[in-house]
């Protein structure tokens, strides 16, 4: 199996895998809001809502999502 310095091959795969998903990280749960490559090293991030705030989601404090990128 070749490695690949993301667990996925390209930022597409690991959209259409993650994007809109609830993943556990350190035992917490997180919304994915967003992937990006922004930094061009070919190492993705990822931007994660987290799920077990005590006010909610971010999205259901904010209008929209806080990021400049939208």
């Amino acid at each position: 199996m070749k490695k690949h310095t993301n667990f996925y091959e390209t930022i597409k795969e690991a959209e259409m895998r993650l994007l809109n998903t609830i993943v556990l990280y350190e035992g917490k749960p997180y919304y994915v809001l967003a992937i990006d490559n922004h930094r061009h090293d070919g190492i993705f991030r990822i931007y994660l809502d987290d799920l077990s705030h005590p006010e909610g989601s971010v999205l259901s404090r904010f209008h929209d999502i806080p990021y400049e990128w939208v």
